[in-house]
């Protein structure tokens, strides 16, 4: 809807001598041009597209009940090593509230003058265009629209949907804004910061309350924007430093950043959507555990036909006489602070090996499926729901593989409360996903080798079968992928003197392509008078040719290594077992072999 109100403006024409920041320029010349209908959000996006620019700029804008507010403030600042440094030398104003208002522009030809140079005034006849909006009735499309680009940017979207005040459904969009130092993630910030400045400029025109500051200084960047819509009434909002948050929005955003001289940076933004659900009190149910859970069962029809895969029973259970201590790391509380509470956690432990990526993606989008048709169909039941735009192997458009998205999952996809809590979670290990179903009476407790264990009671545990050798085997491949290993030495076997314990303080280590032997020795040196029978082979020096080996139907990777010394050159034979044992045979031109017995 269109409104005009005849306000007088104070200009600052563009043939003045100071220098004048270009889009303000414009702006001057269109207010000369268009004098009896200038349009109010031709100025909204001067002043948007210069905040970006400008030292300090403070819009805000009040819309409600056929009343407009609209109050901007932009201010350029001498920036060059002086007496003036920091002083304002330009700076732009509008108002606009009820039937009063104005713009001013002005600023100084030289730091020496002691007043803004702004010269002529006229009336202006102005139409605010509210934008006709359908806010409240479903999440603002503007605000869908911003995160769909920045979710082709790169960044992770978490969505969130829970029972909030039992009479409304909560939505909350969420992305981390920070570079993180990433070289991709740095470039594509300035197009992610212009996305956000121009979907909350677009807002502040459909809102109830906006409040949009920036700062541009010495390096330093900071933003802060608040955007909170209300069908009927006032918004109660609550300040802190430049962040305003709305406690009565039904529907609200924010972004914050900042950056500080070193390019080390931090930001956030959230959408929180509320909508009625149209149900009273006593329509209020605890979650149907054993409805959901039926309703999931065909994501993890999969694990069938998976070598690895398995579904393991989960029963943790601690008394009310037992104790444990927190500090100690024993164990994870899922829910409650009082150890002296017992509880019963039971449920199931479904788990896929990381060889299979695509299947593990397929398995985790259908889950969120089903978890978010299941909560939209019962609205009734009181509920935390949770996912996000990464998928546990996320790929790069080119198909490359997102290293660090391995952790970015939710850990709590869905929690239903109720008498009984359940818990829906997801963790992402580099063995693969474990996916928990489970639900617990009482204090709820997590073991902390809970992947590993078949059960837990009072402290008690039982292993599932070959968990531990399993672990110890991946452990191991890590180990040696990465060529960072250490082997500590218990004893040696000599050609002449036969075999020998030695002191624990002995050990060989791999670290990418430097070779680390602190080894004893005992034999014969052949040649080289430096070489005595009893000197160490104690050096650290670069691998000079790498050799990785896995023989048939042995349970041990073979690692052979060449390196030279000023005194000799040698040959180790590495044998570095799945158990965690290691043999160590070492050849040179000069020397009797050795060979050596340890532990990796």
């Amino acid at each position: 809807m269109n409104r005009r109100y005849t306000f007088l403006f104070l200009v600052a024409l563009a043939t003045t001598a100071w220098a004048q920041n270009p889009r303000l320029s414009q702006l001057d010349n269109y207010l000369q041009k268009q004098k009896d209908n200038v349009v109010a959000d031709s100025i909204r996006q001067v002043f948007a597209s210069v905040s970006k620019e400008a030292s300090d700029c403070y819009r805000y804008e009040y819309h409600r009940d056929g009343v407009d507010t609209i109050k901007y403030e932009l201010a350029f600042r001498y920036d060059d090593d002086n007496d003036q440094r920091g002083l304002i030398r330009e700076v732009a104003r509008f108002l606009c509230s009820g039937t009063n208002g104005g713009y001013y522009h002005g600023g100084k030809e030289q730091v020496s003058d002691n007043e803004m140079k702004a010269i002529e005034v006229f009336p202006i006849t102005v139409a605010e265009q509210t934008a006709t909006t359908t806010a409240g009735q479903s999440p603002n499309p503007r605000l869908q629209q911003l995160e769909d680009s920045l979710k082709k940017l790169g960044y992770e979207v978490i969505f969130s949907q829970s029972t909030a005040d039992k009479l409304h459904i909560r939505y909350t969009w969420s992305i981390g804004m920070a570079s993180r130092g990433e070289e991709q993630r740095q470039r594509q910030q300035p197009i992610a910061l212009d996305a956000i400045r121009a979907a909350f400029t677009d807002l502040s025109k459909a809102s109830t309350e906006t409040y949009l500051y920036e700062k541009h200084k010495d390096c330093v960047d900071t933003i802060a924007y608040s955007w909170g819509y209300k069908p009927s009434g006032s918004l109660r909002p609550q300040h802190y430093n430049h962040r305003v948050s709305f406690l009565n929005a039904r529907e609200e955003a924010s972004f914050f950043y900042n950056k500080s001289c070193n390019n080390q940076d931090a930001g956030a933004y959230f959408h929180v959507y509320q909508k009625p659900t149209g149900l009273s009190w006593d329509d209020r149910k605890s979650f149907d555990i054993t409805a959901f859970e039926a309703h999931i069962q065909p994501a993890f029809a999969v694990l069938k036909s998976l070598k690895g895969a398995a579904t393991y029973p989960v029963y943790w259970r601690h008394d009310k006489d037992y104790k444990d201590s927190l500090a100690g790391g024993r164990i994870h509380m899922i829910l409650g602070d009082d150890v002296n509470h017992e509880g019963l956690v039971t449920g199931s432990h479904y788990f896929i090996p990381a060889q299979y990526k695509a299947e593990t993606n397929a398995l985790y989008r259908q889950l969120d499926s089903l978890a978010l048709d299941y909560v939209a169909r019962h609205p009734e039941q009181t509920h935390r729901y949770e996912t996000t735009s990464v998928l546990p192997y996320a790929t790069s458009p080119t198909g490359e593989l997102f290293v660090d998205s391995l952790h970015h999952i939710p850990v709590f996809k869905l929690q239903g409360h109720g008498p009984t809590t359940y818990f829906l979670r997801c963790n992402m290990y580099n063995d693969g996903l474990h996916i928990l179903s489970i639900s617990n009476k009482g204090e709820g407790w997590m073991p902390t080798e809970w992947q590993k264990l078949k059960s837990w009671i009072n402290g008690k545990k039982v292993y599932l079968k070959g968990a531990r050798q399993d672990e110890k085997r991946r452990e191991i491949a890590d180990a040696i992928a990465t060529k960072q290993w250490h082997i500590d030495i218990n004893s040696m076997n000599t050609m002449r003197y036969g075999s020998r314990t030695v002191t624990p303080d002995f050990y060989l280590e791999l670290r990418g392509d430097t070779l680390r032997s602190y080894l004893p020795y005992l034999g014969q040196a052949y040649v080289s008078p430096t070489l005595s029978p009893t000197i160490g082979l104690n050096f650290e020096e670069p691998v000079l040719r790498y050799k990785e080996s896995r023989p048939k139907s042995k349970k041990y990777t073979q690692v052979d290594i060449d390196v030279r010394t000023r005194e000799d050159s040698y040959h180790y034979v590495i044998e570095l077992y799945d158990s965690g044992e290691a043999t160590i045979r070492v050849r040179s031109l000069n020397r009797d072999p050795i060979s050596f017995d340890g532990t990796l």
